[in-house]
């Protein structure tokens, strides 16, 4: 009950079941994937998660995947008014409408990226 309204959990599922949170309080993300789709192996495509691909053509063009991520770090606190950025290197801007109260919270903009090793 320490997390924003609007905010919700990231949670891991496998094998369509959905299992304990991943991150608590988010209040936006986006996955971006890097993709080669000529074969040569050099990245030639930016997509994220819209408009939809099919998991078959991501699987054999992603070169990289990117997960942007806006965080809570802290409860709210009413003497504070974030000021922060909610961009992650001019390549996401962040959604915060959604979230009630969303200054008086601290954040954090988190950017994971990692190269698929188990798709192929």
């Amino acid at each position: 009950s320490t997390c924003a309204g609007g905010t919700r959990n990231l949670l891991r599922a496998v094998g369509g079941a959905s299992g304990n949170p991943v991150l608590n309080c988010v209040a936006d993300f986006l996955v971006r994937f890097d993709l080669d789709t000529n074969g040569d192996g050099i990245i030639d495509t930016v997509r994220t998660a819209t408009p939809p691909i099919s998991t078959a053509t991501i699987m054999s063009q992603v070169k990289q995947v990117h997960l942007y991520v806006l965080l809570q770090t802290g409860q709210k606190d009413t003497d504070y008014t974030f000021s922060g950025d909610t961009t992650v290197g001019g390549e996401v801007t962040f959604v915060t409408s959604g979230v009630t109260n969303f200054i008086n919270y601290h954040w954090k903009a988190l950017k994971l990226s990692e190269i698929p090793m188990a798709f192929r």
